[in-house]
């Protein structure tokens, strides 16, 4: 288990992307293992030029956790956004979200405090970027997800159904 003194977040550079593309597969896993009939093998939800392309979007914040005891510091999680401006929206009255897509940490690392650090440092931004609320989704097959969220201050706002058919 790492020393959580040695973990800090920071926005992600292209350096990052190799590290955070080998995170994203241990989701897809998650993610196929949950949800079976839902979910592709051969796919990753975020590809290389997707993960550039946002690292040049301020209304997309990329972070990483790095653990500083390897050298420069070795991705060991990631939190990838993106600030949602509702103006004038037809339901909606006018407010910003910060959205948080996709959120990980390393397997061998989880339950240690990373996922902590990352989303307040998530909240920390939203903050600065004078948005109203935080949100995601989760899986209702990934109930350690929805524990940690709830143990961070979120609640349920509404709910997804479906019906196999």
């Amino acid at each position: 288990m790492p020393d959580i003194k040695n973990i800090k977040v920071r926005t992600a550079v292209i350096g990052d992307i190799d590290r955070i593309i080998d995170l994203l597969k241990q989701i897809r896993k998650l993610h196929c293992d949950g949800r079976p009939d839902m979910f592709r093998y051969d796919l990753i939800k975020f590809d290389r030029d997707y993960l550039n392309e946002i690292m040049k979007s301020p209304e997309k914040p990329l972070f990483v956790a790095v653990d500083t005891s390897y050298g420069d510091g070795a991705v060991v999680g990631y939190a990838i956004c993106e600030i949602i401006n509702y103006e004038n929206h037809k339901v909606y009255n006018n407010f910003k979200s910060f959205y948080i897509d996709d959120i990980c940490v390393d397997e061998k690392y989880r339950h240690s405090g990373i996922g902590t650090l990352l989303f307040e440092h998530c909240r920390k931004n939203a903050t600065e970027q004078d948005c109203y609320c935080m949100d995601l989704n989760v899986w209702e097959f990934n109930q350690s997800a929805m524990k940690f969220y709830e143990k961070c201050g979120m609640s349920t706002r509404s709910r997804k159904m479906e019906l196999i058919l």
